[in-house]
Formats: C-alpha cells, sequence, structure tokens
C-alpha cells in the first residue's frame, strides 16, 4: 500500500552576524561616539550588555549605542566589556564583543619633601605616571 506524497517548505536562516566596533580607549570625560550596528542579515534585532557601568554606559541595551560621556573617578584605567548579540528570523546569532577603556584623568604630585629646593625657586614636579601617559609637560618656576 503507498501512501499519498507530501510536499514540505524547508527554510533554513542564515545565523546572523553584526560587525562592532574597534576596541575603544576614551580619557575621563571624553566622548564615546554613537555605535550604529551592521548586521547580516540586515535588519537583525540587536541586544547588548555592558560588564562595568562605571565607565558611563548603561548595563544593557537594544539597538545601537548613544555617543556618551566616558567617566572613570580612580586613579587606574577601568575596562568594560561590550558583548552584542544579533537575532533574526528567531534565530539567536553569533556573539562580539569589544572593549571600551577609560583612561582616569592625570594627576600631579609635588610631593612634601621640599629640602632638595635650593635658592628659593618652586619647581612644580609632575608624577611619573604623567610623564608616561602621552601629557605636554610644561615646567612651571617661581620666584619665591
Amino acid at each position: 500500500m503507498s501512501g499519498t506524497p507530501s510536499t514540505y517548505t524547508i527554510t533554513v536562516n542564515p545565523t546572523p552576524k553584526v560587525t562592532v566596533p574597534a576596541n575603544i580607549v576614551v580619557c575621563n570625560n571624553g566622548s564615546v561616539a554613537a555605535t550604529n550596528f551592521v548586521s547580516t542579515p540586515a535588519g537583525a534585532t540587536i541586544a547588548w550588555a555592558n560588564t562595568n557601568t562605571a565607565i558611563g554606559l548603561a548595563a544593557n541595551g537594544t539597538g545601537n549605542i548613544a555617543g556618551f560621556t566616558a567617566t572613570n573617578a580612580g586613579t587606574t584605567p577601568i575596562i568594560a566589556t561590550i558583548t552584542v548579540t544579533p537575532t533574526a528570523n528567531g534565530c539567536p546569532g553569533i556573539l562580539s564583543t569589544y572593549t571600551i577603556t577609560v583612561n582616569p584623568s592625570p594627576t600631579a604630585n609635588a610631593g612634601t619633601d621640599r629640602s632638595s629646593v635650593q635658592d628659593k625657586v618652586l619647581i612644580s614636579l609632575l608624577s611619573a605616571e604623567a610623564l608616561t601617559s602621552g601629557v605636554i609637560i610644561q615646567q612651571a618656576r617661581a620666584l619665591m
């Protein structure tokens, strides 16, 4: 006995992918430009999560990320990892990540030992951190 033939349509959707920016490094109070995600296939829904809200970005969201002012009130760089997940046609896609590093504001330390200052000249001293962070330094001298 033979059965009645049936016809089926099977649709295989591509796995969505998203393009994320290169890792970002910015200084405290610096501007982070808006991130406009591009997906393949086009039109995927984008969800993102941030591991470190101290940088000034929310913990998570959907769609593109608006520009924001980065913050770091500490004395060492802070890093946030942004994980981006595309979804298209009901299929979750491949996770992509990038980081945002926010460097602290440079500090100047004059120190407490001024015994080496001779001839009543006050010299401004800067920390070693400021000397190695790309800060342009101008030496100031004032007669006392």
